[in-house]
Order: C-alpha cells, then structure tokens, then sequence
C-alpha cells in the first residue's frame, strides 16, 4: 500500500474504526481527477490555441452524488445562481448533435491510431 493510499484510508476512518465510505468516495472522485486532469495536461500540448484547449471541470459542478450534488457551480467551481443554472448547463454541456457525431466517428474502425507496439507486431 503507498504511502498516499494510506494516509487517506486513515483519514478516511470513522469514530468506530470503520472507514467512512462517503470519505473513500470523494477520496477516489478526487485522486481520479487528479489523474484525468494530469492526461489533459498533455493532450493540450497538441492544441496550439490557448482558448480551445481541453478543461477538467472542477469537482463541484454538475454532480449528482456526493457533497456537492443538486448544487449549482460553474465548470470552475464558482457558484451560479439556480435560475440561471438550465441555461449555462446548456452553453457549456455538450448537445446532442455532438454526441452523435462522437458516436459516429467511434463507427469508424480506424477512429484510434493504434499503439506503435501494436503496429510492429503486425
């Protein structure tokens, strides 16, 4: 077990010993980020212009479990007033022709360059 794991199972214990499983989830959700955020990082280095770069939204915005779910916060974790909530969701969620195109081109049967690894055991 590392180090980090550790220390967080600890933090992570209720009074009786037992760990506190809504701690471990937002522990998880966090290191997850963490991780995603991290891939991001070097996919934007193939993106030359500043403004189209990918983005991690941050933990609190659009959740539907944990401590912040059913609250309103921006994709920077700003809070947004509820009534002005359905719309930006909709400025900055993705609309369902993009969804079809994503689906459309996961059709295509080269749409993932294959690993160089793969390629020479070809």
């Amino acid at each position: 077990m590392s180090v980090v794991s550790k220390a967080a199972t600890t933090s992570a214990r209720g009074r009786n010993g037992e760990p506190d499983k809504s701690k471990l989830n937002e522990l998880a959700r966090s290191l997850y980020r963490q991780e995603i955020v991290k891939l991001v990082e070097r996919l934007n280095i193939f993106i030359p212009e500043r403004d189209r770069q990918l983005k991690v939204p941050d933990l609190k915005f659009n959740r539907r479990i944990g401590m912040y779910a059913h609250q309103h916060f921006t994709v920077d974790g700003e809070s947004i007033d509820a009534a002005q909530y359905p719309a930006y969701l909709e400025s900055v969620l993705p609309r369902p022709e993009d969804v079809a195109i994503v689906h459309d081109i996961e059709k295509e049967p080269d749409w993932i360059e294959p690993k160089k690894a793969d390629s020479l055991q070809q």
